[in-house]
């Protein structure tokens, strides 16, 4: 395969002249550079899609004309455009961070009186048939929860499911103990795929541009008859090693 790659290297360079290897140079810094500068500095693909446009001056409002969101008499009036939708969902966002803050500043950890966790099982570890019980079958669920004196203070919790059913003359019990982190509900999110596709497309992208261009060749090569020569090898480990 070193072989075959090097091929492949030095014919593509007889094939494009300078011109096309210097484009193929420029296109490659600037992606590298975009992808450098995205990383450090984030991507904001909402920033300037809506703006205030309010200036305050001696107790003085200069509004707009046409403005994206207008806030009279306590309600929100927007229009059936992006841009007003953008700036009515910063503006919720940004007046529910502050109501958080100032509860949380007021009340403490009442401000959020239910607190939840999440507990993953693993599928392995749950040996009962999944199927209708019949009747009499009893179901028992217990969880202790030791209390914790801080809203996002570690505690363990220890749950125990015994199930019993009427086929089976034993109970199974199963017990297990984790570690849990009690957080309020709205702040639990679902784990995202967004980071993995993006991976799998930068290995997946430049994987199959490859493919292309080296299938394009083979298959150039094959009509020539240049694989003959080519895929001479002495040995099966020389042919797949080079």
């Amino acid at each position: 395969m070193l072989k075959v790659a090097k091929f492949e290297i030095r014919k593509s360079g007889k094939r494009y002249g300078g011109v096309s290897l210097l484009l193929i140079v420029f296109a490659v810094a600037i992606s590298v550079s975009m992808s450098y500068a995205s990383i450090l500095t984030g991507i904001d693909s909402d920033r300037g899609i809506y703006s205030a446009n309010i200036e305050v001056n001696l107790e003085t409002f200069t509004t707009s004309s046409n403005p994206d969101l207008v806030v009279f008499d306590g309600k929100i009036f927007v229009e059936q455009s992006d841009k007003s939708l953008a700036a009515a969902d910063e503006l919720l966002k940004y007046l529910k961070e502050e109501h958080r803050k100032r509860i949380e500043s007021e009340f403490g950890e009442m401000a959020h009186p239910v607190r939840v966790s999440i507990l993953y099982l693993e599928p392995s570890k749950i040996t009962t048939e999944e199927k209708e019980k019949p009747p009499g079958t009893d179901e028992k669920v217990s969880e202790t929860v030791s209390t914790s004196d801080s809203a996002l203070e570690t505690t363990t919790a220890a749950i125990t499911i015994t199930t019993g059913t009427t086929t089976a003359a034993a109970e199974e019990n199963l017990t297990q103990e984790q570690e849990n982190t009690y957080i309020p509900p709205e702040d639990i999110k679902p784990p995202s795929l967004v980071d993995r596709m993006v991976l799998a497309f930068l290995f997946v992208i430049p994987s199959y541009f490859a493919v292309q261009v080296f299938s394009s060749s083979l298959t150039e090569d094959k009509i020539l008859r240049r694989l003959e020569v080519l895929l001479s090898a002495t040995g099966r480990s020389d042919l797949i090693f080079g």
